[in-house]
């Protein structure tokens, strides 16, 4: 089962966060994702676990295993140019409610350019790459 990713501001909103300092961030003018990103992570974690073979399904529906998730960042880092997804995992048995297993997934790349079609690519790149790392992970967490 997975549910839908914790995320606290900036990243629990529908805006396209730039992060332009050490301590400074802005949204991306012009330019949000359909929902609600953690939303739209979830539905990404879902297809990426059945593109690797790994049945999965939303909360409400009976499951031996719960993967819940939280995003730490999802941005563009303007001064280094990357795009940067950070999600911690967490794969719990719901059959004896004990965690299996946890990790922080760090995935980055290119992002030269911080317009909206760019950077919305950038961070799609990032976080297949991140979703990749934790089916593989999860697989063997179970």
């Amino acid at each position: 089962m997975v549910g839908e990713p914790d995320a606290i501001p900036p990243a629990n909103s529908d805006r396209i966060v730039i992060r332009t300092g050490s301590n400074a961030v802005a949204n991306l003018g012009g330019a949000q994702w359909a929902d609600r990103l953690p939303r739209l992570v979830q539905a990404q974690i879902l297809e990426g676990f059945e593109r690797a073979g790994v049945p999965a399904t939303i909360p409400g529906k009976a499951a031996d295993f719960s993967f819940a998730t939280e995003i730490r960042r999802f941005e563009i880092d303007a001064p280094r140019g990357l795009a940067v997804v950070e999600i911690a995992a967490r794969v719990i048995d719901d059959r004896s409610n004990v965690q299996r297993a946890e990790r922080v997934f760090i995935a980055e790349s290119p992002a030269p350019h911080t317009n909206g079609p760019e950077a919305t690519r950038s961070l799609k790149e990032a976080l297949e790459t991140t979703i990749a790392q934790m089916t593989r992970w999860a697989r063997s967490a179970i």
